[in-house]
């Protein structure tokens, strides 16, 4: 713990505060932000001077290579209830910021494998209402970024073609391993082309999701339509 004043000078701190800022006694009186720290604290002069203004509070990550904290800023009051200052806790999370860091640079090669695919990549949860994740090729494909798509699944849905889509609707069978479907699709900029989706169910102990693939094809409109269970 560190508390500073109302100019964000050390007036107090816990000798556990050194394993971040390397503060000695001759450090009170002195402005925190110029005493040197373990690891990077982005954000941390404009968090203490908010909480100084009046915010409740602030929580900012510190973290390099081997160590994380929860860094968390609370107001220092007055016995009448007028801000004094702010403290600043220090919190060791390392073993609970791992898994999510993990999971994050798993999600991002993901994410660089998928927009390198000339297909788009999509998953759906097992309504196949929500989409849960879209390849940066659906905006080349569709004209709709992948954002504008998760946020709102129901663009991708309402720009098949009126004619396709109770056959779409139908064909899309989470009873089943998987499906191929084509169908015409509207773009974004009004421009009609034809596409393939290919499907695959997932089934997990918590339920379901539904991964598959959109890509354009170039067969006419009146040709025979191809379909068959089992995703690829």
């Amino acid at each position: 713990m560190v508390i500073v004043d109302r100019q964000l000078c050390v007036t107090r701190f816990t000798p556990l505060a050194v394993r971040v800022f390397a503060l000695l006694e001759a450090d009170i009186g002195h402005p925190l932000l110029g005493v040197p720290t373990t690891v990077p604290i982005p954000g941390l002069q404009e968090a203490l001077a908010a909480v100084v203004a009046g915010e409740p509070r602030r929580s900012l990550e510190a973290a390099n290579g081997e160590v994380s904290y929860l860094v968390q800023i609370m107001p220092y009051l007055e016995r009448d209830g007028s801000r004094r200052g702010a403290i600043l806790t220090l919190t060791e999370v390392s073993e609970l910021v791992a898994p999510r860091r993990a999971a994050q640079a798993s999600l991002e090669a993901f994410k660089r494998l998928t927009d390198a695919l000339p297909e788009a990549v999509w998953k759906r949860d097992a309504t196949m209402v929500k989409l849960l994740y879209a390849s940066g090729r659906f905006q080349a494909l569709t004209g709709w970024t992948p954002a504008e798509l998760c946020e709102t699944c129901a663009r991708l849905d309402d720009a098949i073609d009126p004619a396709d889509r109770e056959r779409v609707r139908a064909g899309r069978d989470v009873q089943q391993p998987g499906w191929c479907l084509r169908y015409g699709l509207t773009t974004r900029d009004g421009r009609s082309i034809r596409v393939e989706e290919q499907a695959t169910v997932l089934r997990e102990e918590s339920g379901c999701v539904v991964v598959g693939t959109l890509r354009a094809i170039g067969e006419p409109k009146d040709q025979p339509e191809r379909e068959r269970g089992g995703g690829t």
